[in-house]
C-alpha cells in the first residue's frame, strides 16, 4: 500500500511537471513568434529608413562640402583619431591606411585620367579597394564606438551633426521635413530594438 501510494504520487508529479514543461514550451514559442514579428517589422522600417535617407543624399553631400562644415568635420576627425589611438595604438596605422584606401576609392569612382602611355586600372580594382576599406572599417568599429563614448569626442560629433543639418536646411529648406521623418524612424527603430531585447531577455 505504501509503495502503491508512492507510485501514485510520482505519477501525479510527472503529470504536473509535464504540464509545466508544456506551458514553458508554449511561452517560449510565443516569445519566439513575437521576436520574429518584431524583427520583420524592424527590417521593413530599416528599408524605409534607407529609402528616406536617399532622398536627401545629394543635399547632404553638398552640405559636407560647405567650408564651415568641413572645418567642424576636420576638428571632429582630429579628436576622434587622437582618442582611438589612445585606446589602441594600432589604430593609427589602420586610420592612415583607411585614408589612403578611401582616396583610391574616390579616384576610381569615375573615369580615371591617364598620363600618356599609362595603362588603365585593372578590372576589378575598385571592388578590391572597396572591400579593403570595408574590412578596415569593420576592424576599427569597436575602437571607434569606444572613442565615441568619450565626452570630448561626443561633443564634437554632435557639433558636426548640427553643422551638417544647418547647412542642409540652408541649401534646401524642404530637407527639414525629411530630417524629421528620419528622426522619427530612428526613434521607432530604437523602440523596436528595446522590445526585441526585452522579449529575448525573457528566455
Amino acid at each position: 500500500m505504501h509503495i502503491r501510494w508512492r507510485g501514485s504520487w510520482h505519477l501525479a508529479a510527472a503529470v504536473l511537471v509535464a504540464g509545466g514543461i508544456a506551458a514553458c514550451d508554449d511561452g517560449a514559442q510565443e516569445r519566439a513568434e513575437q521576436r520574429r514579428a518584431l524583427e520583420q517589422r524592424r527590417e521593413q522600417m530599416v528599408i524605409q529608413y534607407v529609402s528616406v535617407q536617399n532622398q536627401i543624399r545629394s543635399v547632404q553631400a553638398q552640405a559636407l562640402s560647405e567650408p564651415e562644415v568641413v572645418e567642424v568635420q576636420d576638428r571632429f576627425y582630429d579628436v576622434l583619431r587622437a582618442k582611438m589611438i589612445e585606446l589602441d595604438p594600432e589604430a593609427e596605422a589602420m586610420l592612415d591606411r583607411a585614408l589612403a584606401v578611401g582616396s583610391d576609392l574616390e579616384r576610381l569612382s569615375g573615369p580615371v585620367a591617364l598620363q600618356p602611355g599609362e595603362a588603365p586600372p585593372p578590372a576589378g580594382e575598385r571592388t578590391a579597394v572597396g572591400r579593403e576599406l570595408a574590412e578596415l572599417e569593420r576592424a576599427m568599429r569597436p575602437i571607434q564606438s569606444a572613442a565615441l563614448e568619450d565626452p570630448a569626442v561626443a561633443t564634437t560629433f554632435f557639433e558636426l551633426q548640427d553643422a551638417v543639418v544647418a547647412a542642409m536646411v540652408r541649401l534646401d529648406p524642404e530637407s527639414q521635413i525629411v530630417l524629421d521623418r528620419i528622426k522619427g524612424l530612428e526613434d521607432d527603430i530604437a523602440e523596436l530594438d528595446r522590445q526585441i531585447a526585452e522579449v529575448g531577455g525573457a528566455d
